[in-house]
């Protein structure tokens, strides 16, 4: 089974391109699913931050990690699994490491100017509003990235088989980009 990590900034594409492999049988585990589910759910892992969450903030470590690994453990009959937005912070990255979440990843290079824009245009069309994409969030978050985010990638270099894809063209360019890494046709 092929455990993968996505990485990247918000707007990068992740979860676009963690969609497209489900239709060639991955699973796709996106944090930010799995809260909004949990919240839904009033899930006691997570509704204690949900406030912290919807500001921009990470969720804790401690519920982190219960909450991925449950939702790994639900992955049989897949080909292997993406974590999209798994991962923050270094510690995060240690620990996933150390406990074998993923022995891939792919980092999505973008520029912010871009990933704003496509933040601004998924919120506009978007059913389902998201708090964490207002103005004032998507300037926390972007901060939060580049302070916690950001400094892992050289971590995960050293220590996994590393992709690096320009996260700017159209969405089916970058997939057939994922898909030559990966070595699918």
């Amino acid at each position: 089974m092929r455990k993968i990590l996505f990485v990247g900034m918000p707007g990068s594409g992740k979860g676009t391109q963690a969609d497209f492999l489900k239709k060639r049988g991955f699973a796709h585990i996106s944090t930010g699913d799995l809260i909004r589910k949990g919240w839904k759910r009033k899930d006691p892992l997570v509704m204690p931050y949900r406030e912290s969450i919807e500001a921009g903030n990470f969720l804790p470590d401690s519920a982190v990690f219960p909450l991925v690994e449950k939702a790994t453990k639900n992955t049989e009959g897949f080909k292997g699994y993406i974590l999209d937005g798994a991962i923050r912070n270094l510690n995060q990255a240690k620990i996933f490491v150390q406990k074998g979440f993923f022995d891939e990843v792919f980092f999505f290079k973008l520029d912010e100017k871009t990933a704003i824009k496509r933040i601004v245009n998924r919120a506009k069309k978007s059913k389902e509003k998201r708090k964490d994409d207002s103005s004032d969030v998507i300037k926390k978050r972007f901060d939060v990235y580049y302070s916690e985010t950001q400094p892992i990638l050289d971590f995960l270099k050293t220590k996994t088989k590393y992709h690096e894809i320009d996260a700017s063209p159209s969405p089916e360019k970058i997939h057939r980009e994922v898909l030559k890494e990966l070595g699918i046709k």
